[in-house]
């Protein structure tokens, strides 16, 4: 595949769908998970193809690869190599060659935190236990997966949006459906994910509390 310089900083927000495209697409997504969340188990968290239909057509025409696929993909150039991080965390953006095997990991796990949730609920005392405590128990699973998740930043660009997807769909699997969540909007939530990697995961906990 021949380099193509002018993909190596792809960023979507300067693009004309930007706006009202990506907006739409992200309640379009939102609608159907809402409405049919089983629908997705065949996808088992693995969050490629949402990233691709939201983003799709909003890179040049000379690196779409860079949509619905993993930094590190090995045929993608712009990918291959691909770092990203932060300004405001230096802990964020897994290298390029680890991002595929974290990200299975974090597939299981996800699948692993909710089978143990939902076998804790149905077995003696789990399903006694007062609702608040059941909810606790959830967010703190899903603090963990979303601080995991924009920890990796396993995508070039859309991460944030991505993440909130994944987050959304955990909380519609177990029936929390979020009453404050746009997938689009960025969430304030940077310095509680800072927090948490390094090990005071309260504050993300409290803020994720306040949107179910």
């Amino acid at each position: 595949m021949r380099h193509h310089p002018n993909c190596q900083d792809w960023g979507y927000d300067t693009h004309p769908d930007r706006a009202i495209g990506l907006a739409a697409r992200c309640q379009r997504l939102s609608n159907a998970i809402f409405r049919h969340c089983d629908c997705f188990d065949k996808f088992e968290f693995d969050t490629r193809p949402a990233h691709a239909f939201l983003f799709k057509g909003m890179t040049p025409s000379s690196c779409s690869c860079v949509v619905g696929n993993y930094r590190g993909t090995p045929n993608c150039v712009e990918l291959k190599d691909c770092l990203v991080g932060t300004q405001d965390d230096p802990l964020v953006g897994l290298n390029s060659l680890m991002v595929a095997g974290a990200m299975n990991d974090l597939e299981s796990q996800c699948k692993a935190l909710l089978f143990a949730h939902n076998h804790w609920l149905t077995a003696k005392g789990g399903s006694l236990q007062a609702p608040k405590n059941q909810l606790l128990r959830f967010v703190r699973i899903l603090a963990t997966v979303l601080e995991r998740f924009l920890t990796i930043h396993p995508y070039m660009d859309g991460n944030g949006h991505t993440g909130r997807l994944l987050a959304y769909i955990m909380m519609m699997r177990v029936g929390y459906p979020p009453s404050n969540w746009n997938i689009d909007a960025k969430q304030p939530y940077s310095a509680a994910l800072s927090e948490h990697r390094r090990g005071k995961p309260g504050a993300l906990q409290i803020f994720l509390l306040s949107v179910i």
